[in-house]
């Protein structure tokens, strides 16, 4: 072992091995701590909330109803309906960032007669595309009509709706107006979830 260590030659090799192996962990430890760094800086972990932004408008009645039809609006207190009622508005889901469960829910304040029939009622649901009227499905109670709608990724947009339903004008008449203390005859909600 002494003749190897005092060998020229050995020193030599050895002298070499050694500065190619801390040459090597220099150059790989430089590349380990530059890669941690980049990849680091790359990869920002960040979350954020999806953006629901669903817009409801509530649209003022068309000019040129006829028949024995009324119009209420979104700002309406007191009403003298016909046997029809119609309420126009309009839901713009253009600014959904996900796909999208939407349920819309219109609120009718709806009261009862004396002999306990309801104002109003058979509920129903269009959407309003270029003139032309198509049936929604919907849900309804006594006061409340809910209506679901599955938006795609980048599919919404503007959509305007025509609820009709029925006045009990035979049971409550048109001599007396309805009239709300400060409450709103109709008001349309929504609830949006994001769909997997």
């Amino acid at each position: 072992m002494k003749e190897l260590l005092h060998s020229k030659s050995f020193k030599k090799n050895l002298r070499k091995w050694i500065f190619i192996y801390c040459s090597v962990m220099f150059v790989l430890t430089i590349v380990i701590t530059y890669s941690r760094y980049i990849s680091s800086k790359a990869m920002v972990d960040r979350a954020r909330a999806a953006k629901f932004d669903v817009k409801v408008s509530y649209d003022s009645c068309p000019s040129d109803i006829s028949g024995n039809v009324t119009c209420f609006d979104d700002k309406m207190t007191e009403a003298r309906p016909a046997d029809k009622v119609n309420f126009y508005y309009t839901v713009d889901t253009s600014g959904l960032e996900v796909a999208t469960k939407l349920v819309t829910t219109i609120k009718i304040n709806n009261k009862k007669t004396s002999d306990g029939k309801l104002y109003f009622s058979n509920f129903k649901l269009y959407n309003i595309d270029d003139g032309k009227e198509t049936p929604v499905d919907i849900t309804s109670s006594e006061d409340s009509i809910n209506s679901i709608e599955n938006i795609t990724l980048g599919k919404g947009k503007k959509k305007q709706y025509k609820l009709v339903m029925d006045y009990a004008y035979q049971d409550v008449g048109y001599s007396e107006p309805i009239v709300l203390e400060n409450e709103k005859f109709i008001s349309v909600d929504y609830s949006a979830t994001q769909i997997d």
